[in-house]
C-alpha cells in the first residue's frame, strides 16, 4: 500500500461538511426544544429565575429581528472572499518556485475574513477597539517570511478586510483590482528581479578548462581534511538518488551568487556556498553575520530558509581556485554558534551548476 500524502485529508471533504452541518443542526434543535419548554413552563414558580435565560433564547432564534444586520454581515464576508481570491491567484502565478509559500495563500484568505468581522464588531465604538487591542496583543505570531514582499500581500488582505468591514466596498474593490494589475505588470516586465550587471556576467564566455584532474585532487583533499562530524563537504558530483534535488539547490545558489556580482565596483561573483542548519535562528543569525564579515574577503548571508524545526542560513563567498573548503571558517561557525548549529555544508558554485 502506498502511504497517504500529508496534504490528503483523512476523511473526504463531503463527510467533513456533513459533520459540520449536523453539528449546527443539533444546536438549533436544542435551542428550539429549550424555548418550547420555557414557554410551556413559564408559570411554574421554580423556573421564575430562568426568565432572562428564556428571553436570550427567544432573541437568538428570532431571525427577523436582526435580519438586516445578518444580510450585511454575510454580504461583507462574501465580498471579502471574492476580492481576496484574485490577490491569492496573482501571488501564486508571480512567485518563483523557490520563494513560493503555500501556507501564505490560506493566511491571506483567513486574515481578510477575520479583519472584516473585527471591523464590523468595532465600527465606531472606542471601548470595543481598546478591548480588541488587548485581546489581539495576547496572540503572538513568530514566523519568518521567505520574501519581504509576502508581508505586503498580508497587508493587502488586511486592507481589503477593513474596507469591506467598514462598508466602503468601492475602496476594497478598487484596491484589489489595482494591486492585481500592478503586480501582474511588475511580474511581466521583471521589475526588480534582475540587476543590470547580472546580464553582463551571463554573456561572458570563459574558456573551458580541463577539470577532471582538479576534481580528483579535490576529492583527495576532502578525504584528508580533519574537520568535525558536523561539517559536510558535498562533492561536485552528487549521488544519483540526490542528483535532482542537488541540481535544483545549486542552480538557486548560483542565481543568488550572480546577483551579488558588481563589475562597476570590482566585486566578483561568489564561487562557494555554506549552508548552516540551526535550531535557534534568533541566537545564531547575529553571531553568524559577524563571523562571516570578519573573513577576508568577507562572506555574505544571502538567504534564510525557515523550517519546522530547523532554519537554514545560506552564505556566499569566494575561495581560492583549488576549491578547498574553508575549514577554519566552518569550524569557527560551529564553535561560536554551538550548540544551536546542527551542521555546516559546503558547496562549490561553478557555471556548470546552472545547467
Amino acid at each position: 500500500m502506498e502511504p497517504k500524502l500529508d496534504s490528503e485529508p483523512a476523511v473526504p471533504i463531503r463527510k467533513q461538511l456533513l459533520r459540520l452541518a449536523a453539528y449546527f443542526v443539533v444546536i438549533i434543535i436544542v435551542d428550539l426544544v429549550a424555548r418550547y419548554l420555557f414557554n410551556h413552563l413559564q408559570g411554574v414558580p421554580a423556573l421564575a429565575g430562568f426568565a432572562k435565560f428564556n428571553q436570550v433564547i427567544n432573541e437568538s432564534l428570532d431571525v427577523t429581528r436582526r435580519r438586516d444586520d445578518a444580510i450585511i454581515t454575510v454580504w461583507a464576508l462574501m465580498l471579502t472572499l471574492i476580492l481576496v481570491l484574485p490577490i491569492c491567484w496573482v501571488y501564486t502565478i508571480t512567485k518563483s518556485r523557490v520563494a513560493f509559500d503555500a501556507a501564505l495563500t490560506k493566511i491571506l484568505i483567513v486574515m481578510s475574513l477575520v479583519v472584516c468581522g473585527m471591523m464590523m464588531l468595532i465600527q465606531d465604538n472606542f471601548s470595543r477597539a481598546l478591548a480588541l487591542v488587548g485581546a489581539v496583543s495576547a496572540v503572538r505570531f513568530r514566523t519568518n517570511l521567505k520574501d519581504p514582499n509576502d508581508a505586503v500581500y498580508v497587508l493587502i488582505s488586511i486592507g481589503i478586510g477593513m474596507g469591506t468591514g467598514l462598508g466602503v466596498y468601492h475602496v476594497a474593490s478598487l484596491l484589489s483590482l489595482f494591486l492585481c494589475v500592478v503586480y501582474l505588470l511588475m511580474w511581466k516586465f521583471k521589475v526588480g528581479e534582475q540587476h543590470t550587471t547580472e546580464a553582463g556576467f551571463i554573456e561572458v564566455n570563459e574558456p573551458k578548462k580541463k577539470k577532471h584532474k582538479d576534481k580528483d585532487k579535490d576529492k583527495d583533499k576532502d578525504k584528508n581534511i580533519g574537520v568535525p562530524s558536523q561539517i559536510h563537504v558535498v562533492p561536485l558530483r552528487a549521488e544519483p538518488a540526490q542528483l535532482e534535488d542537488e541540481a535544483h539547490l545549486l542552480s538557486r545558489l548560483l542565481h543568488l551568487a550572480k546577483s551579488m556580482k558588481d563589475t562597476a565596483s570590482g566585486t566578483k561573483r561568489p564561487n562557494a556556498a555554506l549552508r548552516v542548519r540551526s535550531l535557534n535562528a534568533a541566537t545564531v543569525e547575529p553571531i553568524l553575520r559577524s563571523t562571516l564579515e570578519s573573513e577576508a574577503p568577507a562572506w555574505h548571508l544571502a538567504h534564510v530558509s525557515p523550517g519546522g524545526d530547523e532554519t537554514t542560513f545560506e552564505c556566499l563567498g569566494r575561495i581560492n581556485g583549488s576549491f578547498t573548503p574553508p575549514s577554519k571558517l566552518m569550524e569557527q561557525i560551529l564553535t561560536r554558534c554551538a550548540p544551536s548549529v546542527v551542521a555546516v555544508e559546503f558547496r562549490v558554485l561553478t557555471k556548470s551548476n546552472g545547467k
